[in-house]
């Protein structure tokens, strides 16, 4: 049976109103061969345009266009994406589910990656700047004239980069 507010179901029985005007009973349509009579028995409630809430006023609207605006509060949106996911036929209700899943798995994958660039980000900035601060000392040593044996026993960098170093400088190395 579809859930399809506003339409086609009429009360049976077990009709009861209370002073706030909110009447409620039980509904019957469709086959269920469960249900006495063959019939499926879904509860309602009705409520009267005098003096409802503003929250009853949305569901009483929404219950009787089937539909939630924008502006409705999120559990009427809510209730309106269970509505249309319930009257999905099998097939649908299957793509729509591997839908969501794929949804899940690529955020999964997003964060995932995400974590771990950042961790490799960071580490990656360490390696740089250890760099950065050996060719600073290799400069500063340079500047000050020592030698290139000394200038790489010191900061750790191959004589080929201290000769580079020192070319760029424009200064001579013993």
């Amino acid at each position: 049976m579809n859930l399809q507010p506003g339409r086609g179901l009429r009360p049976q029985s077990g009709r009861a109103q209370s002073a706030a005007g909110l009447r409620c009973g039980v509904l019957a349509s469709g086959r269920d061969a469960s249900a006495p009579g063959n019939l499926a028995r879904l509860g309602f409630f009705e409520l009267s345009k005098d003096g409802a809430s503003p929250q009853q006023t949305r569901w009483r609207d929404f219950l009787t266009t089937g539909a939630a605006q924008s502006s409705d509060p999120e559990y009427l949106r809510e209730a309106a994406s269970i509505i249309e996911y319930v009257n999905l036929s099998s097939e649908e209700r299957h793509m729509a589910d591997l839908h969501e899943k794929f949804i899940a798995d690529r955020d999964a994958a997003l964060y995932w990656a995400e974590q771990n660039g950042l961790e490799q980000g960071i580490e990656q900035g360490i390696e740089q700047g250890i760099e950065r601060s050996r060719l600073d000392n290799a400069c500063a040593a340079l500047r000050r004239g020592l030698s290139r044996d000394d200038i790489v026993a010191i900061t750790g960098l191959n004589a080929a980069t201290v000769d580079r170093l020192a070319d760029e400088m424009g200064l001579l190395v013993a």
